[in-house]
């Protein structure tokens, strides 16, 4: 009987802490999003974690550059016209992940 009680108790207690972190810093946004912008426009940026790429490229896997494919073509021999495959790539951006706003934490993702 006080093994039931101490876990319904332990239980309880985890449940209260779990919520209690979420209110915290649950506030998350989604990256794109109208909230996102009013965050950038009114609040303070508190961490920069967010990777993002220039306009055009895009974020490589498992890598921190950004890649741009696009064709590059040229007149070869008898004015023939060849293109292939140019890929660019530049550095990873760093934007921001988590505001403060007047104490509530936004979390951008």
């Amino acid at each position: 009987m006080k093994k039931i009680l101490i876990i319904i108790l332990v239980l309880a207690l985890l449940t209260t802490g779990f919520f209690i972190v979420k209110n915290f810093t649950g506030n998350v946004v989604k990256e794109g999003s109208k909230k996102e912008i009013a965050l950038e426009n009114n609040c303070e940026c508190t961490e920069k974690e967010k990777v993002i790429c220039y306009e055009g490229y895009e974020l490589m896997d498992e890598k921190r550059l950004c890649q741009k494919v696009s064709e590059k073509c040229f007149t070869g021999e008898l004015n023939v016209v060849s293109c292939e495959p140019f890929v660019q790539y530049s550095p990873v951006l760093l934007s921001c992940s988590k505001y403060d706003c007047d104490g509530e934490i936004w979390i951008v993702k």
